[in-house]
């Protein structure tokens, strides 16, 4: 049998999920159960409601972030939050920040809440062509990795060798 079930990356570092065979997930993951496999890296771009006065800009800064209202994933911690951390680094004070599902923060960004810093694939993948969002490079990069993750025993199995071909060919489409 197989069921499809979602789960935050992070559950994958404390202990393995009873019952997971493969998953897709952010890297990096520490698990002594799963086999990872490695298929993207990519840098993180900066999504800003269409109408924001750094819309025009071609590449957001770090400094931009200055005195913006951000809208980032909800993590239980600064330290699990590289957007968080690089602007702590830098010391650059935000006007504040709302924090959502990874799901709905494009929307918020749409809805004119804020701005964001977020990877290209969830970007992609949330944004709608009726979205009022520009997609902007973002300075210093942030690279975020994705892969695949398995149970040993479904290495050569031919639902994986499937998802491994079609979920290559789609991540070809995320690559600049």
């Amino acid at each position: 049998m197989l069921a499809l079930k979602e789960f935050g990356t992070s559950r994958l570092r404390i202990a393995s999920i009873p019952g997971l065979s493969f998953g897709f997930v952010t890297l990096p993951v520490a698990s002594r159960v799963l086999e990872v496999e490695p298929w993207l890296t990519t840098e993180a771009v900066c999504l800003l409601p269409s109408a924001h006065p750094l819309a025009g800009k071609a590449r957001i800064d770090i400094e931009d972030l200055r005195d913006q209202h951000l809208v980032i994933s909800n993590q239980p911690s600064i330290s699990t939050n590289p957007l968080l951390e690089l602007i702590a680094r830098h010391g650059i004070q935000i006007a504040g920040k709302t924090e959502a599902n990874i799901g709905t923060i494009s929307a918020l960004v749409a809805n004119g809440v804020g701005i964001t810093v977020m990877n290209p694939v969830t970007a992609r993948d949330q944004l709608s062509p009726r979205d009022e969002v520009v997609v902007r490079p973002f300075h210093p990069a942030m690279t975020f990795s994705f892969g695949l993750v398995y149970r040993g025993e479904w290495k050569q199995s031919r639902v994986l060798a499937f998802l491994r071909d079609r979920g290559k060919a789609l991540m070809a489409d995320y690559r600049d």
